[in-house]
């Protein structure tokens, strides 16, 4: 993280840090969303449990794609950074 003037391993405690923020954002917001009647709460539920899932599927097909990662699949990644 060349804007940081941080080596690896801090610049990954950042990114987490960053990361955690931006999920307490979302549950925080979502919280205070205000009731729109029955059936467009519905549709706002269903459409905020996409959100979560794609963002979840694209976190998961990070971590397992050798194209992104540089890596063969491995079962654990936790030594490698």
């Amino acid at each position: 993280m060349i804007e940081r003037d941080c080596d690896l391993q801090a610049a990954v405690d950042a990114l987490t840090d960053m990361l955690a923020q931006r999920v307490a954002d979302y549950a925080r917001y979502k919280a205070q969303l205000p009731s729109f009647g029955a059936e467009v709460d519905a549709e706002l539920a269903r459409y905020n449990k996409a959100i979560e899932q794609f963002t979840q599927g694209t976190v998961v097909w990070y971590y397992y794609s050798p194209r992104k990662s540089g890596w063969e699949r491995q079962p654990s990644r936790a030594h490698h950074v």
